[in-house]
């Protein structure tokens, strides 16, 4: 079984345009943008800039690697890189075709001084013949950091990374399928959890957009929750989370925080009676959605308790009742 250990980041597509930034003891780094999204078709020369920058006044020197990475298990967007470095991918020498680039000269070492930015270029040279498929692959800058403990001082490797979803050759039919799609069957009141998640069944990796679409017992839309693209790999699942960060009451923000599994919420809190819910996945713009329903309930326990009490007392004066009237047939038949 191949080693891992999960990257410290997830990736997600609103992270696409903020600059990533690294802080630990004295190193304070930051790297724009933490992701690239290429697609090409083979011979191509396919060029990319990172900017790298140094915040601390001390001066950095920085190797560059690449890292392969694949999704982890935890099917939240975290990722794994692979500790023996082997390429997803069928070019298993696509790592020869990247290479780095400041001022018009190759590089592997990267120098800052304080306070300075500098332009690295990425160039992948894929030759006419090159095999078509996906790679996925972090460039690494890795520094070492000064770690003081007494009177002894030792140094551990430190860094920051931006990722590459890269894709070769002619893109195939998005294709996938939802894996779940849970709600409860009984809540009391709103906010109502969703667990929605998807599979890409595709040779690439696709960004769907989906919408949950919640109608009443009568058949009106009463809510709609827009999911916040997420990437996902090719051959894997991802739950999808939604937009609403920021809008979120208390007890929605310490759900997600505390929730093994993200999930999509509906904050509507005054709620009653059966609900339907549709989920909508466009894992394309050329392809037809893909749906998926569910029904759920929701009852106030104050009106649960007294729709069982009115219940219970109906049909004990029922029970009560039809005793009397038995009695009084079998006295009459006498």
């Amino acid at each position: 079984m191949r080693k891992v250990f999960i990257l410290l980041f997830a990736f997600f597509l609103f992270s696409k345009f903020v600059p990533a930034a690294m802080a630990a003891d004295e190193i304070d780094i930051g790297i724009n943008p933490p992701i690239f999204e290429i697609a090409t078709t083979p011979p191509s020369k396919v060029e990319a800039k990172i900017f790298l920058q140094n915040y601390s006044e001390i001066a950095r020197d920085f190797d560059i690697k690449l890292h392969p990475f694949r999704q982890s298990q935890e099917l939240n967007g975290t990722i794994e890189y692979l500790i023996n470095d082997d390429f997803y991918g069928p070019d298993p020498l696509i790592r020869q075709k990247v290479h780095f680039f400041v001022n018009g000269e190759e590089v592997q070492k990267i120098h800052l001084d304080a306070l300075e930015q500098k332009t690295i270029n990425m160039q992948i040279d894929l030759q006419k013949d090159s095999p078509i498929g996906d790679y996925y692959f972090s460039v690494v800058f890795i520094t070492e950091s000064l770690n003081q403990a007494s009177q002894t001082s030792t140094t551990i490797p430190a860094g920051i990374a931006t990722n590459v979803l890269l894709s070769v050759g002619q893109k195939g039919p998005a294709t996938g399928s939802i894996s779940e799609f849970w709600a409860p069957l009984f809540v009391e009141h709103g906010p109502v959890y969703f667990k929605a998640l998807i599979y890409n069944t595709s040779d690439h990796f696709i960004l769907p957009n989906a919408t949950i679409i919640i109608k009443n017992i009568f058949g009106q839309t009463v809510g709609k929750i827009e999911t916040l693209p997420q990437y996902i790999l090719s051959q894997t699942q991802r739950y999808l989370i939604d937009r609403s960060e920021g809008k979120q009451s208390e007890e929605v923000i310490k759900f997600h925080q505390d929730a093994k599994i993200p999930s999509v919420i509906w904050s509507e809190k005054a709620l009653f009676g059966m609900y339907t819910a549709t989920l909508q996945v466009n894992l394309s713009d050329n392809t037809r959605p893909i749906k998926k329903s569910i029904v759920f309930f929701a009852f106030p326990l104050i009106w649960v308790i007294g729709i069982s009490v009115i219940f219970a007392v109906i049909l004990g004066i029922y029970i009560s009742v039809r005793r009397k009237i038995t009695k009084l047939q079998l006295a009459n038949s006498k």
